[in-house]
C-alpha cells in the first residue's frame, strides 16, 4: 500500500511541478503532499520520498544552482517539514521511545551496522537472482569486521560505489 501512495505522490509531484502544465498545478502538488502523508502512515520507509524527488530534480530535470535552491525552497521544503514533524511526534510519544530503547538494547549498534552491510549486498543479489527470495531470509548476525563473508560484502559495496562515482563524473 505504501508503494502505491508513494508512486502516486511522485506522479502528482511531477504533474504539479511541471513547466507549462496549465490549469491548477497547485492542486496536483497538494495531492502529492496528501499521498505522501498516506504513504508515511502506511509504512515508515516512505521517508525516502523527499530524497527521491530531490534526486529526480537534480539528475533527470538537471536543475542546478539558483534554480535548484528556488525549487527546493518552493517545492521540497513542505515534504521535509512533514518528515521532520513526524520525527518529532515520534520522539515525543512515550510508547515509541520505549520501543526504540528496547530495539537498540537487543544487540550493540556495531553488530547492527555490520549485519546491515551484509543485508544490503544480499538485497542486491536478490535483484539479480530473484529465485532466492523467501519470506524469511534468515540473515546472519555479524560481530566482527573481519568475518570473511563481510569482507566480500564490503568489497562489493566499495566496488559499486567506485563505479557509481566514476559514472557520475562521465555525465
Amino acid at each position: 500500500m505504501m508503494s502505491c501512495f508513494y508512486l502516486l505522490a511522485f506522479l502528482l509531484y511531477l504533474k504539479g511541478t511541471e513547466e507549462g502544465s496549465g490549469g491548477h498545478p497547485w492542486v496536483w502538488y497538494i495531492g502529492s503532499l496528501l499521498a505522501f502523508l498516506v504513504a508515511l502512515a502506511s509504512k515508515e520507509t516512505a521517508v525516502t520520498f523527499p530524497i527521491a524527488i530531490l534526486l529526480w530534480d537534480v539528475v533527470v530535470r538537471h536543475v542546478r544552482g539558483a534554480s535548484l535552491r528556488s525549487t527546493f525552497l518552493s517545492y521540497h521544503v513542505p515534504f521535509w517539514g512533514i518528515v521532520l514533524a513526524l520525527g518529532l511526534a515520534l520522539v515525543i510519544h512515550p510508547q515509541y521511545g520505549y520501543l526504540a530503547r528496547f530495539s537498540l538494547d537487543i544487540r550493540p549498534l556495531w553488530h547492527n551496522v555490520l549485519s546491515q552491510i551484509h543485508a544490503v549486498v544480499y538485497a542486491i543479489v536478490l535483484f539479480f537472482a530473484p529465485w532466492k527470495q523467501s519470506f524469511d531470509h534468515d540473515l546472519p548476525l555479524y560481530h566482527s569486521l573481519f568475518e570473511w563473508s563481510l569482507v566480500v560484502d564490503l568489497t562489493v559495496l566499495i566496488g559499486l560505489m567506485v563505479v557509481a562515482l566514476l559514472s557520475v563524473r562521465r555525465f
